[in-house]
């Protein structure tokens, strides 16, 4: 499943990022995790990466819809 790159979240939030705005904690955990999984290109699924400090708030993460 290829999701569009624009649904996916995070992108605005890393946007924001790049742009020098300023993020809350969570929208930085949203921004990084789009970054780490390239923009969700497989499709918005769990990262499965249980050793990252940020897995308990993961946008896709098995077993929740959104953190």
């Amino acid at each position: 499943m290829v999701c569009s790159m624009k649904a996916a979240i995070g992108r605005v939030e890393l946007l924001k990022h790049r742009k020098g705005e300023r993020l809350t904690h969570y929208e930085m955990i949203k921004a990084k995790c789009y970054e780490c999984m390239e923009g969700y290109e497989d499709g918005m699924v769990d990262c499965k990466v249980s050793c990252c400090p940020h897995y308990g708030r993961t946008p896709y993460r098995d077993g929740q819809e959104d953190a």
